[in-house]
C-alpha cells in the first residue's frame, strides 16, 4: 500500500489504539466491583466507580482530539469546497447545511463506534451490582451518552476554534496559522495524557465512602469531570455539585455547537468571495514561502540540489499528511519543552543539564525524527516518474535535502537555545553549547538520511523499513545517551574551551564516519512506479 491507503490504515489503527483499552477495561474491573459490593455495598460501588468512569471519558476525549488533528482540514469548509461546490447550481444555505449534517454524522459515528461496546459492557457490569432498578436500566445509557457527548465536545471545540480563526483572520491568513493550531492540538493531547492520573486521583479524593469532601477547585474546570457530572445527573440521586457539573457540560456543549454552526455560515461566505476574487496564493507569496525560496536558492548553485530542497519545502507546505506529521513532531516538542521551561522560570529552580542541555538535544532529535518521517511519506506518487526522466544523481539530491534539513531544523533550534542559555548564564556558555549543538545536529541529520539517496516524498511510505521491532533498544539507548549522558559530559567540560571543542570534534568525526560508510555502495531499495501508479496511456500518431 502507499499514499492515502497507508493513512487510512493509520487512521483505523489510531481509533483501535484508543478503543481497545476501553473494551478491555470493563472485564478487568468486573471482579473488583463484585468484591466491593460484597464488602462495602452497592452505594460504595457507585462512589468508587466514578474514577473509572472518568478514565473512560478522558481516554475517549483524547482519542477524539487525536483523530481531529489527523483529519484537521476535513472538519471545516475550505477553498477546495468553494472551487467544486461554488460552480454548482446549489444555494449556499444548502451547502452549509449539508456540510453540517455530514460533520454531525462523522463526529457521532466515531464517538459511538469507540464507546458502543465498552459502554454496553461497563453498563451491564454496573447494572448487575446496582442497588435500584433505575440505576440498572439507566446505567448503560447514561455512560454511553456522557462518553459520546464528551468526544463530540472535543470535535466541536476543534471546529469552533477552526471556524473562529478562519472568520477572524480570513482564508489567506488562516492557511499560515493552521499548522500552528494543529501543533497546539497535538501538544494538548500529549499534555492531557500526562495529567490523566492527576484528574482521576482528584475524582477519587472526593468520592471515598464515608468521607465527604468538596472537590478541588481546579477539578471543576476540567471537561471530563463535567461529563462525569452529566452521567451521574442522568442516573439521579446525586449531590448538588454533580448537578452544577452537568449544567456546565450542557452549556459548554451548546456553546461550541452554536459557534460551529455560525462560523460555518460565515466562513462559507468568505471562502466563496475569496475563490472568485483572488487566486489560491492570494496574489502574493507569504513570509514562509519567501523564506523557504530564499533558503533553497542559497543552499547551492547546483540546480539538482536546489530542486531537492525546494521540493521538500513545497511538499511540507502543501500536502496535508506531511503537515500533520510536522505538527505532531512540533507538538511533542512543545509538550516536552514548555512545562520544563515554565517550571524553571516560575519556581526559581537552579538550571541543570536535564532541563537545559538535555532539552536542547531532545528538541533536535524529535524534530529531525518527525521531519524524517515526513520525508519518507509520498507527496504524489503519480509524479514519481520525473526523477528517472531528469536523471539527477542521487547523492546530489541527498546533498540538497541534507542542507535543507540542517538550515530549516537544526539552525532555528540552535539559535533559540543560544538565547535561552545566554539568559540563564552568559554568552560564553551559550556559544560553547551552540558549538556542540551544531555538531550534534550534523550527526543527527546524517543518521536520519542513512542510505537515502533520492528526491524526498517520492516513494511509498514503508514504516517497516525502520525496523522498530529490532532496533528500538538502540533508538532508546541513543536517545538516553543524547539527553542524559552527553549533557552531563558537556556540563563537566564547561569551564574549558578545549573540553567543549574536543566533544564537538568527536561528534563531527562520528558524523564524518557515517558519511564515509554511507558513500560506500549499498543495495538500492527496489521501487517500481508502475506497481503503485496506473500506467500512462501513450497516444501513437504514426
Amino acid at each position: 500500500m502507499g499514499g492515502s491507503q497507508d493513512l487510512t490504515a493509520s487512521f483505523f489503527w489510531l481509533v483501535a489504539f484508543f478503543a481497545g483499552p476501553l473494551v478491555l477495561m470493563p472485564a478487568a474491573l468486573m471482579s473488583r466491583y463484585h468484591l466491593i459490593v460484597l464488602t462495602q455495598g452497592s452505594d460504595a460501588l457507585r462512589l468508587l466507580s466514578r474514577p473509572d468512569k472518568t478514565r473512560f471519558i478522558v481516554f475517549g476525549m483524547m482519542a477524539a482530539a487525536a483523530i481531529a488533528a489527523l483529519v484537521w482540514s476535513s472538519l471545516m469548509i475550505e477553498r477546495r469546497d468553494g472551487l467544486i461546490l461554488g460552480t454548482l447550481p446549489v444555494r449556499g444555505r444548502t451547502v452549509v447545511l449539508g456540510k453540517l449534517v455530514a460533520l454531525t454524522i462523522y463526529i457521532f459515528s466515531i464517538a459511538a463506534a469507540m464507546h458502543a461496546v465498552s459502554a454496553a459492557l461497563y453498563g451491564l457490569i454496573l447494572s448487575e451490582q446496582a442497588a435500584t432498578w433505575r440505576l440498572a436500566l439507566l446505567g448503560p445509557f447514561a455512560h454511553f451518552l456522557a462518553a459520546v457527548m464528551a468526544c463530540a465536545f472535543v470535535f466541536l471545540c476543534v471546529t469552533s476554534a477552526h471556524g473562529l480563526a478562519l472568520v477572524l483572520t480570513g482564508p489567506a491568513a488562516f492557511r499560515r496559522i493552521s499548522t500552528v493550531l494543529q501543533m497546539l492540538l497535538v501538544a494538548a493531547v500529549i499534555v492531557s495524557f500526562a495529567h490523566v492520573g492527576r484528574v482521576i486521583d482528584g475524582v477519587a479524593a472526593f468520592n471515598e465512602p464515608g468521607h465527604i469532601a468538596a472537590p478541588a477547585p481546579w477539578l471543576l474546570l476540567t471537561p471530563p469531570v463535567w461529563f462525569l457530572g452529566l452521567e451521574e445527573w442522568i442516573l439521579g440521586g446525586v449531590d448538588p455539585v454533580f448537578t452544577r457539573l452537568a449544567a456546565t457540560a450542557l452549556i459548554a456543549f451548546a456553546a461550541v455547537a452554536a459557534i460551529t454552526v455560525l462560523t460555518y455560515a460565515a466562513a462559507y461566505r468568505r471562502i466563496m468571495v475569496r475563490v472568485v476574487e483572488t487566486p489560491e496564493d492570494g496574489g502574493r507569496a507569504g513570509f514562509i514561502s519567501t523564506a523557504t525560496d530564499w533558503i533553497a536558492r542559497r543552499i547551492s548553485r547546483t540546480p539538482a540540489r536546489r530542486a531537492s530542497a525546494q521540493f521538500f519545502f513545497i511538499s511540507v507546505g502543501r500536502v496535508e499528511r506531511l503537515r500533520f506529521v510536522l505538527a505532531a513532531a512540533l507538538g511533542v516538542i512543545a509538550a516536552w519543552l514548555v512545562p520544563a521551561l515554565v517550571a524553571l522560570t516560575s519556581h526559581g529552580q537552579e538550571p541543570t543539564t536535564a532541563t537545559t542541555f538535555g532539552l536542547s538535544y531532545a528538541s533536535l532529535a524529535l524534530v529531525i525524527a518527525g521531519v524524517r518521517i515526513a520525508i519518507s511519506m509520498p507527496a504524489d506518487l503519480r509524479a514519481a516518474w520525473i526523477v528517472p526522466i531528469i536523471d539527477a544523481p542521487g547523492r546530489v539530491l541527498r546533498s540538497g535535502l541534507w542542507r535543507a534539513l540542517y538550515v530549516a531544523c537544526v539552525a532555528p533550534i540552535v539559535v533559540g537555545f543560544v538565547c535561552l542559555h545566554a539568559w540563564l548564564w552568559d554568552w560564553r556558555m551559550a556559544a560553547q553549547h551552540a558549538i556542540v549543538m551544531t555538531a550534534v545536529g550534523a550527526l543527527l541529520v546524517e543518521l536520519s538520511l542513512w542510505h537515502f539517496d533520492d528526491l524526498p516524498h517520492r516513494r511509498p511510505w514503508r514504516p517497516e523499513h525502520a525496523s522498530l521491532r529490532v532496533w528500538w533498544p538502540a533508538y532508546l539507548a541513543g536517545f538516553v545517551v543524547l539527553t542524559h549522558a552527553l549533557p552531563q559530559l558537556e556540563w563537566a567540560a564547561r569551564d574549558t574551551r578545549a573540553g567543549t571543542g574536543t566533544i564537538a570534534i568527536a561528534i563531527l568525526a562520528a558524523a564524518a564516519c557515517l558519511r564515509f560508510f554511507h558513500d560506500r555502495p549499498y543495495p538500492t531499495p527496489s521501487f517500481d512506479v508502475e506497481t503503485f501508479v496506473e500506467t500512462a496511456h501513450v497516444l501513437r500518431l504514426e
